[in-house]
Order: structure tokens, then sequence, then C-alpha cells
């Protein structure tokens, strides 16, 4: 009787350890390389493996001109100061009046569908989808190949056009800025 028990606790255990190694190998990507990545980053999604990852090195401080970010700072020439992160290349220009800023950031979401229950909005041929508006501020994410392009605006209120209000500031004032990332991002 102890002898059979014993083949049962080592039967067990030996399905028990097969078991963990076959669901380990199916959750890896077999290269033993996470290529830095952090849980929660978008370094698995579909769209980077068809495009590959050449939009992580891009330097999202050359997507916009002065001319681009003259609707939401006093002083365009601000240079961008990099704000990537998590292998998502961004860059960030900030006002002097500590206010107005446009931040803009290349990356892939791991679950789309959650960034597209936004308000609809249209770039060009592209997709967005507004987060948050207001007649000063604008939150969108672009869908686009090879990577998404997020913005986030806030102007200067003296730099609003007229007739711009919280249901039109994305339209017409953040859209075109991300058309002008798209365009370079190609």
């Amino acid at each position: 009787m102890r002898t059979t028990r014993n083949h049962l606790r080592t039967g067990t255990r030996t399905a028990a350890g097969v078991l963990l190694v076959a669901v380990l190998s199916a959750c890896g990507s077999g290269t033993g390389d996470d290529s830095g990545t952090d849980a929660g980053t978008d370094a698995g999604t579909t769209s980077d493996a068809a495009a590959g990852d050449d939009w992580r090195t891009v330097d999202a401080c050359t997507l916009l001109t002065a001319d681009d970010l003259a609707p939401y700072l006093e002083d365009p020439a601000t240079p961008g100061v990099d704000d990537s992160a998590d292998g998502r290349p961004g860059c960030v220009w900030e006002g002097a009046d500590g206010f107005a800023s446009v931040r803009v950031m290349l990356w892939a979401p791991p679950a789309p569908e959650v960034q597209q229950g936004g308000d609809a909005l249209t770039v060009g041929d592209a997709a967005g989808y507004v987060t948050s508006q207001t007649a000063t501020s604008c939150l969108v994410d672009v869908e686009a190949e090879p990577a998404w392009v997020q913005l986030d605006a806030r102007a200067s209120s003296d730099l609003v056009p007229d007739g711009v209000d919280d249901t039109t500031f994305c339209s017409e004032v953040a859209a075109p800025t991300a058309q002008a990332v798209l365009d370079r991002v190609g």
C-alpha cells in the first residue's frame, strides 16, 4: 500500500510538472528575450509584428514644427523635451504660461477596442477617438499604422480661434495637428 501511494504521489508530481512546463512554454515568446519591455507595454501586439518596431526609434520631437505648435503655444519655438517611456516615443512642448502644452506619443495599444470607445474623430483617412475635450484642450488617440498617435494638446485661451468650443476643439484645432504627425510618421 505504501508503494502505491508513493507511485501516485510521484505520478501526480510528474504530471503537474509537465503541465507547468506546457503552460509556461505557451505563454513565453520562445526567444527568452523581452527586448527590455515591461509587463503591460504594447510590445506583443499584432500590428507591431506586422509593421516591425521601426516606429519605436522615431524621435518624436521631430514630428511637429513651430507652425504645427502655433495654435497652442505662445512661443512655438520652444524645443520639445523627450518624453519617451516604455518603448513608446514621446515628446512634450510646454508654453511659458504653465498651462499650454502639446504632447505626442507613438504607441500600439494592447487592446485597441478599449481606445476605440471614445467619441469618434476623423483625422484625414484615419479614425481618431477622443478621450477628453474642452474649449482649450483635446486628448485623442488616432488609429494608424505602423503605430497609433496620441495627441494631448492644451492651448493658451487667447490662441483659440473664435467659434471653437468644448465640442469642436478636437476637430477644428487638434485634428490638423494629429494629421501632421501621421504624415511625418508615414
